[in-house]
């Protein structure tokens, strides 16, 4: 009898686990961010006195909203300014 117990008590455990894996995948698969406009590529002084780096930078509402690499992120107005020629890569 304790033994079905413990079988029953692993299966619900397992099952738990498995579901939990399972809505993680399921919220990491949201659709990306989109935003006002997006320089991306360019060179970023943080203020902090340490190195700058390359990354992108994105508006909303004439406000910065994300700094850094935004990845797969969308935008009305998309520019690349990597090594200060500026192109658009897209509007809307």
């Amino acid at each position: 009898m304790i033994q079905g117990e413990l079988m029953n008590t692993i299966r619900r455990i397992g099952l738990l686990a498995v579901t939990s894996v399972m809505c993680c995948f399921l919220a990491s698969c949201t659709s990306p961010t989109s935003y006002d406009v997006i320089l991306r590529s360019g060179t970023i002084y943080d203020g902090s006195g340490e190195k700058p780096y390359t990354g992108d930078v994105a508006f909303n509402d004439d406000m910065i909203a994300a700094i850094g690499d935004i990845g797969e992120a969308t935008a009305s107005t998309d520019i690349d300014i990597r090594a200060s020629q500026w192109h658009r890569v897209s509007s809307t």
